[in-house]
């Protein structure tokens, strides 16, 4: 199971600062969602969407089992003055049958496993996002997040006929860094180089320079993206 660190915390909260990311998906996303919504961000990590998607909804209850992840969420609550997010430090699992109206899964979750309870969750419908396939060579290492690969997803809803709509995009969620040394930490953290190719190749083949003070260097992270959406009532229809 994935765990947050201190310095992995540091390194997502720098790099959805610089890049704007979860802005952008919140912006796709309030498409497939109506002002009086209530959605459970599950797993929702330090609740960088969460923040992003309170004005577009009544209210969001964000989930996850790391607390340490959950102070970020409860720091940017506190900064902005956010009043309709409920933070609940927990398994996803252990909230009731219809608990909400829209269920977000956010890089979290494979829907073998985990699609039958976050729609339990859902009175409306399930929005699952995460990369359609690997990373590009521009990118993080193709090894990188292997196992969550949206295309799987997609092949277990087809052979299982599970209706689903699914909107594709391009997007770079990459990571600023703030010397050559935090660039090789967050190198060898993540095992982003292969067994093929030292640290310093892989940075020096992949990490540019930004001119920032704080930030002086940057590797991209270019990628495809994908939504799924699943309706609740397909599924009523189907049976």
């Amino acid at each position: 199971m994935f765990t947050w660190s201190e310095d992995g915390i540091r390194w997502y909260e720098d790099a959805v600062a610089w890049t704007g990311y979860h802005v952008r998906i919140a912006e796709k996303l309030s498409g497939y969602l109506d002002p009086d919504d209530e959605i459970c961000d599950v797993g929702c990590g330090t609740g960088s969407l969460s923040a992003e998607l309170t004005s577009a909804v009544r209210k969001i209850t964000s989930v996850d089992v790391d607390d340490r992840a959950l102070d970020c969420l409860r720091a940017k609550i506190r900064n902005r003055g956010i009043s309709n997010i409920e933070i609940r430090h927990m398994d996803y699992t252990c909230l009731p049958e219809n608990f909400c109206d829209v269920v977000v899964a956010c890089s979290f979750g494979v829907f073998a496993k985990n699609g039958a309870s976050f729609l339990k969750l859902a009175k409306k419908r399930l929005i699952m996002v995460k990369r359609k396939i690997l990373a590009s060579q521009e990118g993080f290492s193709k090894d990188y997040g292997r196992g969550n690969m949206a295309y799987m997803d997609e092949k277990y809803l087809q052979e299982n006929h599970i209706p689903y709509r699914m909107e594709s995009y391009e997007d770079d969620f990459g990571q600023p860094l703030r010397s050559r040394e935090d660039a090789v930490r967050f190198t060898e953290h993540y095992r982003m180089n292969s067994a093929e190719e030292s640290v310093d190749d892989f940075l020096n083949r992949r990490m540019v320079s930004t001119g920032d003070e704080i930030f002086p260097y940057y590797l991209p992270n270019p990628m495809e993206s994908c939504i799924l959406i699943i309706e609740k009532s397909d599924l009523t229809c189907k049976n």
